[in-house]
């Protein structure tokens, strides 16, 4: 092996490296995102909050998040910033997680919220994007094992939260928070340094001539991708159906709306039925097992293709979303040993898992690497848009009772069903006009 070959295993190996980071910073996030949604509606129910209080406080971060994450990929694509706003975004969400358990009442859970909403609208479309553009590995196949770690560690948030409640108390989980987060931040730092390093050891390999290959192949597993999906059932391809990108945001949407309503009110549900905090974090682990076994499921390429298949795409989210939402209404049943809520938080977390796998290839491994900055913020948008939507609407009209706000996604099911039809019909007549004057 000669010298260029050594730098160039080098920086390969770096890359690599650089790619875990992604996927680690993703993980340490996701492990601490749910406790933030768990047990924050439990300390506002200690510091005096009413029912609507309780849904301001687990809608108020998706204020930001509704319309932040577009605009940070924008500029990430504008200015290159990825980085920036990953480490940025850790720092303040670390913050955010000290101050909370410092909280006096439910105001500044709610100030604290809009805060929260900011850093993780800097942390994730810029995550999204770095793990699809940033490293040499397959964007389709990057994205696979990117959502199987961070689910994961989602998974298992919850529980080990909730023991840190038992042991010790409601406040010290944020302070548990935090230090994950502070280690995540830490993490992002020493891979950089080491990447530039790197570049200078290897300038004998033209800078353009690497990005050249790196766009080369990343282009290159998209297109095929998108052809693997993409096969028609005849020569003339009239089998195809394109929707419009606003379908997979509108179903991205309902899925956000219906597990943010869910998480918002769940913890102060349960406890009024008398359920341990140690049950309600296992049921919350069933959310994310079952999410994690979705995006585990997805990583087989017969499973993968079959969610893809642009002839049945679509067919395929609907089914979904109505098994999200039909499995949403359990909820409503009371059930002292909790078994009904685990059924429940497993389906939702199965359903939403495969929407939002489809809805991440749409938005961004479908997307030109100029783009890739904006297909990550329109994705992340339209989960910040449900995610708000839920949570207010539900305590809105839910009065003082915990049971109706379970209710809520099943009504704002129906004209979003509507208007995806709608969304459906329109991308095949539109295809059907194309194919006419071919």
């Amino acid at each position: 092996m000669d010298k260029r070959d050594s730098i160039s295993a080098e920086r390969a190996v770096l890359l690599d490296i650089n790619f875990l980071k992604l996927i680690s910073s993703a993980a340490l996030a996701n492990f601490v995102q749910p406790i933030f949604t768990l047990f924050l509606s439990l300390l506002a129910v200690n510091l005096g909050a009413s029912v609507f209080e309780i849904g301001l406080i687990g809608g108020a971060s998706y204020v930001v998040y509704s319309f932040m994450p577009f605009v940070m990929g924008r500029f990430s694509d504008r200015g290159q910033a990825r980085k920036f706003f990953i480490i940025l975004s850790l720092a303040l969400l670390a913050t955010v997680s000290i101050l909370y358990s410092l909280s006096e009442n439910p105001i500044d859970l709610i100030v604290l919220r809009l805060a929260e909403g900011l850093g993780w609208a800097a942390f994730w479309p810029s995550i999204d994007s770095a793990v699809s553009h940033d490293t040499q590995v397959d964007p389709k196949r990057a994205l696979a094992v990117f959502n199987l770690s961070w689910s994961f560690a989602a998974a298992l948030g919850p529980l080990v939260g909730s023991f840190v409640v038992v042991i010790f108390s409601i406040r010290q989980v944020f302070i548990f928070n935090a230090v994950f987060l502070l280690l995540a931040f830490s993490l992002n730092l020493i891979p950089y340094s080491k990447f530039r390093r790197s570049r200078k050891i290897g300038n004998s390999i033209s800078g353009e001539k690497e990005t050249a290959i790196r766009e080369t192949r990343i282009s290159e597993s998209v297109e095929s991708a998108i052809v693997e999906s993409n096969m028609p059932d005849n020569p003339n391809g009239t089998g195809l159906k394109k929707v419009s990108p606003l379908f997979y945001v509108v179903s991205l949407a309902l899925c956000a709306l219906t597990f943010s309503t869910i998480a918002s009110f769940f913890s102060p549900y349960a406890r009024s039925q008398g359920l341990t905090i140690v049950v309600i974090g296992a049921i919350s682990l069933t959310f994310g097992a079952a999410r994690f076994f979705g995006y585990l499921l997805t990583s087989n390429v017969w499973v993968s293709n079959f969610l893809l298949d642009r002839k049945i795409r679509s067919r395929n989210i609907f089914a979904l979303l109505f098994l999200l939402v039909l499995s949403s209404l359990l909820m409503v049943l009371h059930s002292t040993s909790g078994l009904i809520y685990f059924l429940s938080f497993g389906l939702v977390g199965f359903a939403y898992s495969l929407v939002y796998y489809v809805g991440m290839v749409a938005l961004l491994a479908e997307t030109s690497k100029e783009k890739m900055g904006a297909g990550a913020g329109i994705f992340e948008t339209s989960i910040g848009m449900g995610s708000l939507a839920g949570p207010v609407i539900a305590g809105a009209v839910a009065g003082n009772s915990l049971t109706l706000p379970f209710i809520v996604p099943s009504f704002c099911a129906i004209p979003t069903l509507v208007a995806l039809f709608l969304l459906w019909r329109s991308g095949t007549n539109q295809k059907s006009m194309t194919s006419g004057r071919i």
